[in-house]
């Protein structure tokens, strides 16, 4: 759960992986999608969303939550 209340989640995107990073509102029953695709990702609070590849992909990337 993120600090404002809503909760930073993962859903398959095609079959088990890859996933769609999403971040769900209960307020509003919305979902939006931080990162699309994804094989592999670690959510760290104080510096935002972080993906790494374990395969030959892009490397390290980070991407901010967007705000409520």
């Amino acid at each position: 759960m993120l600090a404002d209340g809503r909760y930073l989640t993962a859903f398959p995107s095609r079959s088990y992986f890859p996933v769609d990073v999403v971040v769900f509102d209960p307020d509003t029953g919305r979902y939006t999608i931080v990162a699309a695709d994804v094989d592999n990702f670690r959510y760290f609070p104080d510096q935002g969303l972080l993906y790494s590849s374990d395969d030959d992909g892009p490397g390290l990337w980070a991407a901010p939550i967007p705000p409520r």
